[in-house]
Formats: C-alpha cells, structure tokens, sequence
C-alpha cells in the first residue's frame, strides 16, 4: 500500500527520471496493481503450499486473458497517440489483476483458513521470508535500473529511446526469460514437495 501511494504521488518525478516525461500516466495506472499483486500472493502460496497448482494456473491463465482482451478492446475503442495507448495497455494490466484477485475471493473458501492461521515462531517464518524476498527483488530492481539508465543513455543519442527499449524488454527478453520461466516454475512447484518430505524426515 505504502509503494502504491508513492508510486502515485511521485509518478511523474519517476518519469522525468526514467527519461520520458509521457510515461508518468503509466506509473498512475499500474500503482494499484501492487497492492493488488500482493494480496494474490497469498492466496498462490497457500495453495501452493498444499501443492495444488490448479488455482494458481486458472488465475494465470485468466489474468493473461483478461490483460490481452482489456488491452486490446480499449486500444481499438478509444484512438489516440502511442501515450494514450500505452496507457490503455497498462490499465488493462490492473484490471487484469482486479478481476484475478476476484477469482481468488470467489473461489476460495480458504479465507477464513488464512485469518485463522496461528504462527507460534514468528521468527522462523522472518528468516525464511525476509531472504526469499530478498531473491525475487533482485531480477525486478535490476530491470527497474536498466530501464532508467538505458533510455537516458539512449536519449542522449536518439529520439525513439522509449520505443527501442519497448523492443528489448517486449520481444527480446521474453524470448531469453524463457527458460528462467522454466525453471521458475519448476521450483514453486517443488518447493512445497521438498518442504514436506524435509518435515517427515
């Protein structure tokens, strides 16, 4: 909530720093989907840790859906410039997170579970959280930095910094993530498996 609200309010202090003044609208619109991805989360990891993977890929496969659609609608709805389009295409990323939170609340019977769950060594479940955090920032933050210093650096030289950028972090690199996606996968899956087997003994 705190990142959401500061998101918000510096948006376009975060544009002007990232080298185009234009994607400040953007910020704006993707705020909520950080508090929204959030609360996601929880509901993945708890069924997750019962290694039912079936709630987890329906939501992915709905909020994937639903992001193309919205997205795609709205562009061919409303006609504007590539800000105003681009800002369409980020709405529909947190309207794709709404309706997959919705899902979740919905479907789950397991909310009160999750109310209901009494952690007795709070300080066993910082040591294993805080590093797992720590992990999946890395790839985030390292992304987040490249795109400020790569389209400064780009802007020093041409107009289509942005545009270039779209093209490297668009195609190319979902092409080069996809074996990280791979094994990422892999490991959410097993996880909860080797926990368990560590538990029995």
């Amino acid at each position: 909530l705190i990142l959401t609200l500061v998101m918000v309010v510096f948006a376009n202090k975060l544009a002007l720093l990232q080298g185009d003044k234009n994607a400040g609208v953007c910020y704006s619109l993707l705020a909520p989907s950080v508090v929204i991805v959030s609360a996601i989360s929880c509901f993945r990891g708890y069924y997750q840790g019962f290694s039912n993977m079936k709630p987890t890929a329906i939501s992915q496969i709905l909020e994937q859906s639903v992001k193309l659609t919205v997205g795609l609608l709205l562009c061919f709805l409303i006609k504007g410039d590539a800000v105003v389009m681009a800002s369409l295409a980020v709405l529909a990323v947190t309207v794709s997170e709404g309706v997959t939170l919705i899902y979740f609340i919905v479907k789950s019977r397991a909310v009160t579970s999750l109310l209901n769950v009494k952690v007795t060594d709070c300080s066993f479940v910082y040591k294993t959280v805080i590093p797992m955090m720590a992990v999946t920032l890395i790839i985030p933050l390292i992304r987040t930095l490249d795109s400020f210093l790569i389209i400064n650096i780009l802007n020093g030289y041409l107009s289509n910094a942005t545009e270039l950028y779209g093209l490297l972090t668009g195609a190319v690199e979902s092409l080069i993530s996809m074996p990280v996606a791979v094994c990422y996968a892999l490991a959410i899956t097993s996880i909860p498996i080797i926990s368990r087997l560590k538990k029995s003994g």
